[in-house]
């Protein structure tokens, strides 16, 4: 049973094609970046596996790390070119791209764009719609299966009430684009598990403290195989 390894960084980087203004303008889409990839599943040393993040012909992201999630960046609707490519420390976006893909934002869109592993170990690029809205004094979690892992059953528990709960059954890799498995709920501190689908094996166990009118992602990521697997927590507002 592996313990949570929360990394959030926000790295918040200014192209000039995709500049934040001060007030964002009304119909702009927000995007997160999601670096799921650990280096060991690659057959480095490392998970660090630092690389570059070029986006419509821009060095948007610089030596950005395994668990690292960038943004919001606040960009005009339409198509993106999204290329990924190994760090260059003396020349950053100048290497060859790894992962290249065109990605579409719509009007006010909320997305998260996640460089993770298939079920089968390679990689992709994934675009997930961010569900948010109006929550009240409740919170909301959305959860999204990004692991070279097979089908999953993701439960959470109130753990002062156990019988406010969700579960999300048999999710399969990248197989939800559009809000992902997403309970709204009492805020308050939720026993997190994550099972092989059918089953009572359980891949993950942690408590997370979710706090009311946020928003919260969940992506878990990494290989079972490899002892890689964690969960990567974002918390966002509920609206923009």
């Amino acid at each position: 049973m592996r313990k949570l390894s929360v990394m959030i960084v926000v790295l918040v980087a200014l192209l000039a094609v995709l500049v934040t203004p001060a007030v964002a303008s009304p119909g702009q889409a927000h995007i997160y970046v999601v670096h799921g990839i650990p280096g060991k599943d690659l057959g480095l040393a490392s998970n660090d596996l630092p690389v570059d993040i070029k986006v419509a012909g821009g060095c948007l992201l610089k030596g950005f790390m395994f668990g690292e999630i960038a943004g919001p960046v606040a960009v005009a609707p339409g198509t993106y070119r999204v290329e990924i490519s190994l760090a260059n420390s003396a020349a950053p976006c100048s290497n060859a791209p790894v992962i290249a893909e065109n990605i579409v934002v719509g009007r006010s869109e909320s997305v998260s764009v996640v460089a993770h592993l298939r079920v089968n170990g390679s990689i992709t690029l994934t675009k997930f719609t961010n569900q948010v809205g109006f929550v009240g004094g409740q919170t909301r979690l959305i959860a999204r299966h990004t692991a070279n892992a097979p089908r999953v059953d993701i439960k959470a528990a109130n753990v002062a009430n156990p019988a406010i709960a969700a579960s999300f059954l048999n999710v399969a890799n990248a197989q939800v684009q559009f809000g992902g498995a997403l309970a709204t709920v009492p805020a308050g501190t939720y026993n997190v598990g994550i099972f092989a689908a059918g089953t009572t094996t359980q891949v993950f166990d942690a408590n997370l403290p979710l706090a009311p009118g946020k928003v919260y992602l969940a992506f878990a990521v990494g290989s079972l195989a490899n002892d890689t697997f964690t969960v990567l927590l974002k918390e966002i507002p509920a609206a923009f």
